[in-house]
């Protein structure tokens, strides 16, 4: 089941898409409950496709497709999880997880304009897995974690470089907050492929092109820490909602782009096997 939020023209709508049809489900509640109603297993997948099915249909192609969260989303990121991507940041590897946080305004949807913010000159790409959780809890035990999982998704963790690392004499700092909190810069979706219909994790492949030329390409399985893993970490903090999110860190970019930025008009499409591609035009600075 591939779950979205979309407009029509006349309001914001929440769906699932069905080859070249959305299935319309907004009767049936907002996508934070849609989700909690799917995260109850096999019940609530029939739930939910009952409505599909006697709901109203549009083209896919006819609609304007939103990112798959609400204004209340909390996106937990993985910074540093894959080794060639440390390595090319020149930052050792930590023992435990590295985690940021994104806000619900950073998010953009899949054909969304990405705003390159008033400050800063080096924007950058990172192409991303994301997992979505459907059923609440904390502290979860790694073996249970993918019994939190609503779905996959992709996104792109743009990021202002120059921002992000403040050098000194000694060392550096990483700022993560102005690096990566920036206003309508993150891309997420398509939508929410659920967990029974995306591919094993240790199967997909994250490819990132910039005008269609290929940037970064790296397999879920490299990640340093596990989804389980990521998903037992943060729940030992906080506890998990249905639609938080936690994107699971990016690739190490291909050398030859390493030092290439981000200008108005580039157009960055972020594809994650058996879950979906956002494409994205950078805008021109305000």
């Amino acid at each position: 089941m591939r779950l979205l939020n979309f407009s029509d023209g006349h309001g914001e709508r929440v769906g699932i898409a069905e080859g070249d049809e959305v299935l319309d489900l907004t009767p049936l509640g907002s996508i934070r409950e849609i989700a909690a109603i799917l995260s109850t297993g096999d019940s609530g997948q029939a739930v939910v496709r009952q409505w599909a099915q006697r709901g109203e249909r549009h083209a896919l192609d006819a609609v304007d497709v939103r990112a798959p969260i609400d204004s209340h989303v909390r996106t937990f990121c993985a910074a540093l999880n894959y080794v060639d991507h440390a390595a090319e940041s020149k930052r050792p590897l930590h023992t435990e997880p590295l985690l940021f946080f994104k806000l619900p305004s950073n998010i953009i949807g899949p054909s969304d304009a990405i705003d390159p913010p008033p400050v800063g000159t080096f924007l950058d790409y990172e192409g991303e897995l994301a997992v979505v959780i459907g059923r609440p809890g904390s502290d979860i035990a790694p073996e249970d974690a993918m019994g939190h999982v609503l779905g996959l998704a992709a996104m792109n963790d743009v990021t202002a470089r120059d921002l992000q690392r403040r050098e000194s004499a000694t060392h550096t700092t990483m700022d993560w907050f102005s690096g990566k909190a920036l206003d309508n810069s993150t891309p997420f979706g398509p939508h929410i492929v659920t967990l029974d219909e995306a591919p094993d994790v240790a199967d997909i492949t994250i490819a990132t092109t910039v005008n269609g030329t290929m940037v970064q390409e790296g397999k879920a399985r490299e990640m340093i820490y596990s989804v389980e893993t990521l998903i037992s970490y943060v729940s030992q903090r906080v506890t998990l909602q249905p639609l938080d999110v936690i994107a699971t860190g990016t690739p190490a970019r291909k050398e030859t782009y390493r030092s290439r930025k981000l200008e108005s008009g580039d157009v960055i499409e972020v594809n994650v096997t058996g879950v979906g591609t956002l494409r994205n035009v950078v805008a021109s600075r305000a």
